[in-house]
């Protein structure tokens, strides 16, 4: 009995090393997108590259500028 020509395409080496790929990068995708939307984690470092200035713009001293 004959495969299907669909079961043939997507048992093909040719289609299913692009096609896992391409399943890797949507669950990377999804997981980053689902750490920006959650904010429990620093995705980029942005909060820590730029410590130092929130730090100083904290009020220091008697300053009134």
């Amino acid at each position: 009995m004959k495969k299907p020509l669909w079961l043939e395409i997507a048992s093909s080496q040719v289609w299913l090393l692009p096609a896992i790929l391409l399943g890797v990068l949507i669950a990377i995708e999804s997981i980053h997108t689902d750490a920006h939307k959650k904010m429990e984690v620093d995705v980029h470092g942005y909060c820590n590259n730029h410590k130092g200035h929130q730090e100083s713009l904290k009020f220091s001293g008697d300053d009134d500028w």
